[in-house]
């Protein structure tokens, strides 16, 4: 899994990114080969006081496809931790839709079994 990381309006440290890698590996890390790459954009607070946070994350699911979530929250860290959580439930429910067999035998004629 490739995590990378952008800051709109946030610095993006060797901590910050070394924290959000970890997140994201202990969010999505159990899915291993499923997951190709993951986007997190961590967008800043514009200032006023009512103002949050914004975490975008996009996942690349092996071997087609893909999903993307996000959250917000007073601090950077928190919708991170927000969206990565929110993330692990979607991938999850996403593989879990895909192993399952179709209800019905033929989209054409979807009324036989």
């Amino acid at each position: 899994m490739k995590v990378v990381v952008h800051g709109h309006g946030v610095e993006i440290t060797p901590e910050l990114h070394a924290q959000v890698a970890r997140q994201t590996l202990a969010a999505l890390g159990r899915f291993g080969g499923r997951i190709g790459r993951v986007t997190v954009r961590l967008h800043a607070p514009s200032g006023g006081a009512d103002e949050l946070a914004i975490c975008h994350i996009l996942v690349d699911i092996h071997p087609c496809g893909g999903l993307g979530v996000g959250d917000a929250a007073p601090s950077i860290e928190a919708a991170a931790d927000r969206a990565l959580g929110r993330a692990s439930a979607a991938v999850s429910d996403e593989l879990t839709r895909r192993r399952r067999p179709r209800e019905h035998g033929s989209l054409a004629y979807p009324f036989f079994k």
